[in-house]
């Protein structure tokens, strides 16, 4: 949690940056006219039948959103969230600059306060969880709001407070360390996996393009919404279920019920009945899914199953294969 003194000299760095900014370019083009990054629109997912627009939340979007408000000849519905708001009104007013995208005075901590569960097609953060209070709570905020089957997706500088020697806002690190997502700051640390539940998630490190920052290297990290609805999800054992995406190549285990921390899983990528790679896993207790990422693009099938808990030469004691 950030000190008073943290708070008041991270808005005065955040007022400086945009005055400045805003005094250099005149101004801000309105884009709601103006077609979404394809960086972004790669994770819309399709308009529903009888939904006029699908819904996209910026949070920590500074003065305005500027995204994009169109894809495919389509208008989006652009809500854009920063805890700085009312400031950055303020100062949009200083500056004589009307936007059509509206930025609602709101943390990432609080969307629940301002939106409904299950109500936005797409997610998006770009440079600014590392500025929260507590971003691990603002991303599992963010997954609240996010409908169902849909994605939370946000990019974050590495170890942004490391590298700026938390200066100003910028009081925590992302760090990718073996597919996991770690935030962290010299006092706490959270992994990704826990802040989440054990969604799955995968994450793509990338070079700023043109850059000519010290440290330019970025992180995306997408997180995709499972649906609670069984139905769409097929039965393994008593109270076991999966669910595979085929197109972000995740495989997804639930449990309806208690089980032992010693139940021990396999899991099997098949090609031709052939296994090319095995993962063996324990389960999390605290952690209601269990997600596997799919690196492996050759595989035809899975074969997942569980061996018996306690005994020495653990026999198995069920196994299915699912074609993928």
């Amino acid at each position: 949690m950030y000190s008073d003194a943290i708070r008041q000299r991270g808005i005065d760095f955040e007022l400086t940056h945009w005055r400045k900014k805003l005094a250099q370019q005149g101004g801000y083009r309105n884009m709601e006219d103006v077609e979404l990054s394809s960086s972004i629109a790669a994770y819309l997912p399709p308009l529903p039948g009888g939904q006029n627009r699908l819904k996209v939340l910026d949070v920590g979007c500074g003065p305005t959103s500027i995204i994009g408000g169109m894809h495919n000849g389509n208008r989006l519905d652009i809500v854009g969230v920063d805890p700085l708001g009312n400031e950055y009104e303020k100062l949009l007013q200083e500056f004589g600059i009307s936007q059509s995208i509206k930025t609602v005075p709101c943390s990432g901590e609080d969307l629940l306060l301002h939106f409904e569960k299950n109500s936005f097609d797409l997610v998006f953060s770009r440079n600014a969880l590392d500025h929260a209070q507590e971003p691990h709570k603002a991303i599992a905020s963010m997954l609240e709001v996010c409908k169902e089957g849909c994605c939370v997706v946000f990019k974050v500088n590495l170890n942004e407070g490391l590298n700026t020697r938390y200066h100003g806002f910028h009081q925590w690190n992302f760090t990718e360390v073996g597919g996991t997502l770690l935030i962290w700051n010299p006092y706490e640390a959270y992994s990704l996996d826990k802040c989440i539940n054990g969604m799955p998630y995968f994450i793509i490190s990338e070079t700023i393009p043109g850059s000519k920052q010290q440290y330019p290297f970025y992180l995306t990290c997408v997180i995709h919404k499972l649906s609670e609805n069984l139905n769409v999800w097929l039965p393994l054992s008593e109270g076991l279920y999966a669910i595979y995406s085929k197109r972000h190549k995740f495989f997804t285990l639930t449990r309806t019920d208690i089980f032992s921390c010693d139940e021990r899983f396999f899991l099997h990528f098949l090609k031709n009945g052939k296994a090319i790679d095995i993962v063996g896993f324990q389960w999390d207790l605290r952690q209601r899914y269990k997600s596997i990422i799919c690196k492996e693009v050759y595989a035809d099938a899975l074969k997942i199953g569980q061996f018996q808990p306690y005994l020495e030469n653990s026999p198995r004691i069920w196994e299915k294969i699912l074609p993928i």
